[in-house]
């Protein structure tokens, strides 16, 4: 996954995190879900339908991620570093959220929202799926692939072998 792929799909994801002046049960949704440690597992279907799987585990002060080839990386991005980097964003980005039904995700009922965020011309549409005032699912395309990631706020393991990232 490059780079900018994996801005992306994190950003979409932490994006729903911090939206201005949306419906409230969303709003607050968004706000329980920054301030919980959480896993997440996503999967990326390229336009030839192949799949990639990538891991990612926030702990309040360490995020940890799981590139291609299964290696796990720990960065020092906090949880608190995401939501300010998602703030100064949203200061230039037109972002809507508008509630569009439900779903079930893993058997639990959930409220399905369609996000739309334009950041000076990059455009990226998502949807989120809320469950129990927190994230439990996203989906989105970016580069040509569409991504899925669940997330797991019961299981937040951080990855014992996981190196700093840049290290081999």
């Amino acid at each position: 996954m490059s780079y900018r792929a994996t801005r992306s799909v994190t950003l979409l994801a932490f994006l729903a995190l911090s939206l201005p002046a949306i419906a409230d049960d969303c709003t607050s949704a968004m706000v329980t879900t920054a301030q919980n440690p959480v896993t997440t597992l996503t999967i990326k279907t390229d336009a030839h339908g192949k799949q990639a799987k990538f891991g990612m585990v926030q702990t309040p002060t360490t995020q940890y991620i799981q590139t291609e080839d299964g290696q796990w990386h720990s960065v020092g991005v906090t949880v608190k570093d995401k939501i300010d980097a998602t703030n100064e964003d949203l200061k230039t980005a037109k972002i809507s959220c508008q509630r569009e039904g439900a779903d079930l995700v893993n058997g639990v009922p959930a409220t399905v929202y369609a996000v739309h965020a334009d950041r000076d011309g990059d455009i990226s549409d998502a949807k989120v799926w809320i469950s129990s005032h927190r994230i439990a699912k996203t989906e989105g395309t970016s580069e040509g692939a569409h991504y899925t990631t669940s997330y797991d706020y019961a299981h937040v393991i951080p990855p014992a072998n996981a190196k700093p990232m840049g290290s081999r």
